[in-house]
């Protein structure tokens, strides 16, 4: 993620190499977000077109007049939202040597903003201002009696939908529960970690409730950016300057789109059989 950092505040704290470990700061936290198609719109509103429908194919003899066809398309407006804070930071903590300010803001980053966008992105309700997430636009949920069973089905469905199944979203218990499984000798499954389950790509996101899962294909589902993060540092700020801290004004604008919810995602549910 090209996060902008405007440095002037720092200069003197931080070497110059530094900076870019900066600004990737946020982009581990969101696997989420990371795991869809990013669409990079420049705007607070993107139109995605689908075609609902085509007609007027038909078999011609050699020589005929080829008919003329009617495509139907749709429009799907998503709205980018902000995503905005200001953390601060310690003069007294940047200027101890024994603290890896560094990882500091890493962490502060990572905490205060990355898990925030996972979540607007799955459970937002689409109320200004919080964004519409996908659980919003999922079709019902795909139903069976474990966890390979139910994902089974929402891949067909998504199949005979016309779209194709790439990524499986779980949350890390259900991650670290599938990892601890052991065959009929006694040997872990998994022995290199859970990176694929049935044909898909796993991805452990933390801001998935316990039992929520999702099966989607990634190329149909679009992570919008607006306006990527920028962190811009600040001791000017009233708060920050009383506190003899740095305020790290922070702000970026997302949103997430499904064009064809019917084909690009499910959500999955576990319902063992009584």
């Amino acid at each position: 993620m090209p996060t902008i950092l405007t440095t002037s505040a720092f200069d003197g704290q931080f070497p110059a190499e530094v900076y870019p470990v900066i600004l990737n700061a946020i982009a581990g936290g969101n696997p989420f977000a990371q795991s869809l198609t990013r669409w990079d719109s420049g705007q607070t509103d993107s139109v995605f077109r689908t075609i609902t429908g085509m007609s007027g194919a038909a078999w011609i003899n050699e020589g005929d007049v080829k008919p003329s066809m009617t495509i139907d398309t749709e429009g799907v407006l998503v709205k980018a939202e902000e995503l905005a804070g200001i953390p601060m930071l310690s003069d007294r903590m940047i200027r101890d040597s024994r603290t890896d300010i560094v990882a500091e803001v890493q962490r502060v980053m990572r905490e205060f903003f990355a898990r925030r966008l996972d979540d607007g992105l799955l459970h937002g309700n689409g109320v200004a201002p919080n964004p519409k997430g996908v659980f919003s636009v999922a079709p019902d949920a795909a139903a069976g009696d474990d966890l390979w069973d139910a994902v089974t089905i929402a891949k067909g469905e998504i199949v005979a939908a016309g779209g194709t199944p790439t990524t499986l979203a779980l949350d890390p218990v259900a991650v670290v529960q599938e990892e601890g499984r052991i065959d009929a000798n006694g040997y872990p499954i998994y022995r290199d970690g859970l990176t694929r389950y049935n044909g898909l790509d796993v991805v452990a996101v933390p801001s998935l409730a316990t039992g929520e899962a999702l099966v989607y294909d990634r190329t149909e589902v679009f992570w919008v950016v607006a306006e990527d993060f920028t962190i811009t540092p600040s001791r000017e700020y009233a708060p920050a300057y009383e506190r003899d801290s740095v305020a790290l004004r922070t702000s970026g604008q997302f949103g997430v789109g499904v064009p064809n919810p019917t084909k690009a995602i499910r959500q999955v549910t576990v319902t063992p059989a009584p």
